[in-house]
């Protein structure tokens, strides 16, 4: 009798010890994902930080017509739309079959712009996966 109880005993333990074993596994996985994502954001986030927008002419009151000059660089991204916010709302989008390259300027129209209106550019960049990740604001402007 004593012998079936130490077995029971040894398996038990055995037991433990893989559910254990099991436990770190999980665990390891969902850190090594969680540190490839931040990673993969890290790259897309580093090439919006390269990004410029700016605002090459003064915006008055009255006007329709937003110019948006995009400047800087990046690799392993292609810019898929543009936006232009007043007052936070977005005033308009640019997306199309070939967007805007690095260095040029897009026109876009507004209506209803008065004076001291916040005007506000990003963009949407899509990484080598075809994954679109929005930028955080990178020009603004006030309307005199």
């Amino acid at each position: 009798m004593k012998s079936k109880k130490a077995q029971s005993e040894m398996i038990t333990t055995i037991l433990l010890i893989l559910v254990a074993i099991s436990a770190v596994i999980l665990v390891s996985i969902f850190i090594m994902n969680q540190v490839k994502s931040s990673t993969a954001n890290a790259a897309v986030k580093a090439s919006c930080l390269k990004l410029e927008l700016e605002f090459p002419t003064t915006i008055t009151a009255g006007d329709t017509a937003i110019v948006v000059r995009l400047g800087g660089s990046f690799a392993d991204v292609t810019l898929s739309k543009l936006f232009i916010y007043a007052n936070g709302l977005e005033a308009m989008s640019y997306t199309g079959a070939n967007p805007p390259e690095l260095g040029s300027t897009v026109t876009g129209t507004v209506s209803g712009l008065e004076s001291e209106d916040k005007v506000e550019a990003t963009v949407m960049i899509k990484d080598s996966n075809g994954k679109d990740y929005l930028c955080p604001i990178l020009a603004t402007t006030t309307v005199i």
